[in-house]
């Protein structure tokens, strides 16, 4: 859990050292978004010996995987009210 604080700090100084405030109720919106510029890229194959990638949550990747530049971008969006 410790490189997400990173992540995070990075992301706030790229948003002009804005705090971020709660993240999941981010990361559940942003996962509505799709295609090339997506925040959360989704694992829909392979698997960890236990459970399938599939398309939206599955329990061995969660939501996905995190694109950090894309995360950022979509923070900076947001506040500048675009969604």
């Amino acid at each position: 859990a410790l490189p997400i604080y990173g992540i995070m700090a990075l992301v706030g100084q790229a948003n002009g050292n804005r705090r971020l405030g709660l993240i999941n109720p981010m990361l559940y919106r942003f996962k509505r978004q799709s295609g090339a510029g997506a925040p959360i890229v989704d694992i829909t194959a392979g698997d960890n010996w236990f459970y399938s990638g599939v398309p939206g949550y599955d329990p061995g990747a969660g939501l996905g995987v995190l694109n950090v530049a894309n995360f950022s971008a979509a923070v900076r969006n947001e506040a500048r009210g675009h969604f």
